[in-house]
């Protein structure tokens, strides 16, 4: 999801190798979990809680999701409750995978790895009330064009 990389951006740092690096590593669980249990999301979420104290099912219900659905139906088609459906299982999916990441490989301490998902809930709440400034999902991807060199495939028509 390009609004966690703008997060990492903005206020941890992360330049295009750690994103890029931290998508593959996301990818890469994502394909070990076909295959292996201790690699299942719900797996990764029960360990991110009992060893480090961070419950990815209570961050993202904290997550306005009736505000990141506008957002997303800006762009997309689908019915409120697809929407929902997709938004929350993404949503949860790439919480635990990354934070997973940012925890075992980038060695974030568990306050910074709890400032990115507080930071990553400000986001969607500062696209969703601020719309009339044109800030947008495809702004935010040019961005990370313009100053990170990172390029989210799905954007490239909408930068064009």
């Amino acid at each position: 999801m390009d609004l966690g990389y703008y997060v990492l951006y903005l206020h941890h740092g992360f330049g295009n190798k750690r994103i890029v690096r931290l998508e593959r590593t996301i990818n890469e669980y994502l394909e070990r979990a076909q295959d292996e249990n201790e690699m299942k999301t719900e797996t990764l979420a029960e360990l991110l809680k009992v060893r480090y104290g961070i419950d990815a099912q209570k961050e993202i219900n904290l997550i306005p999701m009736q505000q990141l659905i506008r957002i997303y139906q800006r762009n997309n088609p689908l019915t409120i409750n697809d929407t929902r459906q997709l938004l929350n299982d993404t949503a949860y999916s790439y919480t635990v995978l990354a934070c997973t990441a940012l925890k075992l490989m980038f060695k974030l301490s568990v306050k910074e790895i709890k400032e990115f998902i507080a930071e990553f809930r400000d986001l969607i709440d500062t696209l969703y009330k601020f719309n009339q400034f044109g800030l947008t999902l495809p702004k935010v991807a040019q961005c990370l064009a313009d100053e990170v060199n990172y390029v989210d495939e799905r954007y490239i028509k909408v930068i064009d």
